[in-house]
């Protein structure tokens, strides 16, 4: 089963948004691998009318439409209700988590310097997490993938740079491979480091059954 990272929307947490001051909503449909067809629907809350308007106008006649609280409350809690057969998705971001969610510690660090970028560690994600021995909420950060290091201090940036002159710099940031010389195929999963069922290394070709051809795909490949 695909990963779904969409929240799913409770009438609980439908009333959260409203009690945070969000009356504007863009409500749309969704396409994914584990929800049933013409089923799922996201739902994005705004801070003002405009932007909801906008963002239903880039939608089809089918596709979505703006819905503003109180008259359209109905329509809303209807499809959120147990057994309207519909599954109703959060589409959100961070400052909308942080504005649900007021007493939300933010643990996230802040950066202030931004010069330079080295893609050779592992980037950081936000995530919500509960505290252990209470029901308190913060943001923090988790590392996931291999992407671009933000230097984040002078110091820091020429310790890495240490051994690099500048004249060495055009050949790295010139460097492309030869698209003959690339290898691209499946794998079981490159997070941790997994069993994996035909017991090879993580980093080698495993055959997943059903799977589509690379280049191959129907699927959608956008939310809007």
């Amino acid at each position: 089963m695909l990963y779904n990272p969409f929240e799913q929307v409770t009438k609980s947490s439908f009333r959260e948004l409203v009690e945070s001051g969000y009356v504007d909503f863009v409500l749309q449909r969704l396409e994914w691998p584990d929800v049933k067809e013409k089923t799922g629907f996201l739902l994005r809350p705004y801070d003002d009318k405009e932007a909801a308007d906008q963002h239903a106008h880039q939608l089809g006649a089918k596709e979505g439409r703006a819905l503003q609280l109180p008259q359209d409350a109905d329509k809303i809690e209807s499809l959120l209700t147990t057994g309207s057969g519909y599954r109703i998705f959060l589409h959100t971001d961070i400052e909308i988590i942080k504005k649900t969610f007021p007493q939300l510690r933010d643990e996230r660090r802040q950066l202030d310097y931004l010069e330079n970028v080295q893609a050779i560690t592992f980037p950081k994600y936000p995530i919500l997490y509960k505290d252990k021995n209470s029901s308190q909420l913060a943001l923090t950060e988790m590392e996931w993938g291999v992407l671009p290091t933000y230097i984040d201090g002078p110091k820091l940036q020429a310790d890495r740079r240490r051994d690099i002159n500048e004249e060495d710099m055009p050949p790295i940031f010139l460097f492309e491979m030869p698209n003959e010389k690339l290898k691209h195929y499946p794998v079981y999963t490159l997070i941790g480091y997994p069993n994996r069922p035909d017991g090879k290394h993580r980093y080698e070709a495993f055959d997943w059954e059903g799977l589509s051809p690379l280049g191959s795909d129907k699927g959608q490949t956008s939310l809007f």
